[in-house]
Order: structure tokens, then C-alpha cells, then sequence
């Protein structure tokens, strides 16, 4: 499936207006982690998936920032500094993804609220210079979103294969 990639300047950013009615939890070392494990467990339940979030936790590499609407995690989003497996970016850039919203809550908002919440999360740290995020040609609903955030195509595209 090709993947479209996308980019914004984080100093060029500017704030959205966020839902009232959403808190965010900002997951950026283990102590958050576990200060929040109900949530965590309750998302994710006892996978392998929180494990390696708790595991990027504890390496500093990511940070995870979740919605949470009534008592749920409703949309996660992981941004990872420095590094991408799929296209080359400078050490002072983000990567943000995988971007998940439950299905229930879908179509209300929250992926773009939990974006929103990343890049203001970015634009507090005056080191990082672009956050990136790729999507695959056929999710049309969060290139509408990203495109909403004014991120821009990049010339980059490439091609990851089916799980």
C-alpha cells in the first residue's frame, strides 16, 4: 500500500481549538505510565502492545498522548524523535504515528483533537524543527485531517507492504 508522508514546521504551528469536553494524558516517561496504568490496561489490555509502549517509555525515544473521553482512551498518538524506519529525517524532527481512534469514537473529533495536542506538545520543545506523519493512499479521513492541520505533502511516498 504507498503510503503518503506529510510535514509541518513546528514553529509555523499555530494553536486549534480543542474540545472542552476532552482531557489528554501525555505519556512522556514511565512514571506517567504507571501513574495511569488503569487506562493503559484498559486500552490495551495485557498485550504485547503495552509492553513496548511501557518499553519506549522507559528509552525515552516516544512520547504517547491519549484522548481520554469519558474514562476511556479514545485516541492515541505516538510521536518518536529522530528516527524513521521508512524515510530519513533529521535528528531535530518527529515522527507522529500510528494515529488510532476506537471505532466507536470515530468521526467525533478526537484524532483531530489528539493531533492538535501533539504538535502543541512539539512546539514546546525548541529543539524540534518538523513533525512528519504518513497515512496510507486510501484513508481519506486522516489525510482530511492532516491536511485541516496544515501539514503539506512531501515529495516522499513509499510503499509498506500488508500485514
Amino acid at each position: 500500500m504507498k503510503q503518503f508522508v506529510y510535514k509541518i514546521a513546528i514553529d509555523e504551528y499555530t494553536d486549534k481549538k480543542i474540545s472542552d469536553d476532552v482531557n489528554f494524558i501525555i505519556f512522556d516517561n514511565i512514571f506517567a505510565g504507571l501513574k495511569n496504568i488503569q487506562l493503559l490496561v484498559k486500552r490495551y489490555n495485557f498485550s504485547l502492545t503495552l509492553i513496548k509502549i511501557l518499553v519506549k517509555l522507559i528509552l525515552k525515544r516516544n512520547v504517547l498522548i491519549t484522548v481520554v473521553f469519558e474514562n476511556n482512551i479514545v485516541n492515541d498518538s505516538l510521536i518518536s524523535f529522530g528516527k524513521c524506519d521508512y524515510y530519513q529525517i533529521e535528528e531535530n524532527d518527529s515522527i507522529i504515528g500510528p494515529v488510532y481512534t476506537s471505532s466507536k469514537y470515530r468521526g467525533k473529533g478526537f484524532a483531530t483533537s489528539g493531533l492538535s495536542k501533539c504538535l502543541e506538545y512539539l512546539k514546546h520543545n525548541p529543539r524540534m524543527k518538523f513533525a512528519y506523519i504518513d497515512t496510507s493512499e486510501d484513508n481519506l479521513a486522516m489525510q482530511s485531517i492532516i491536511q485541516k492541520l496544515n501539514f503539506t505533502l512531501c515529495a516522499k511516498s513509499y510503499f509498506r507492504s500488508q500485514k
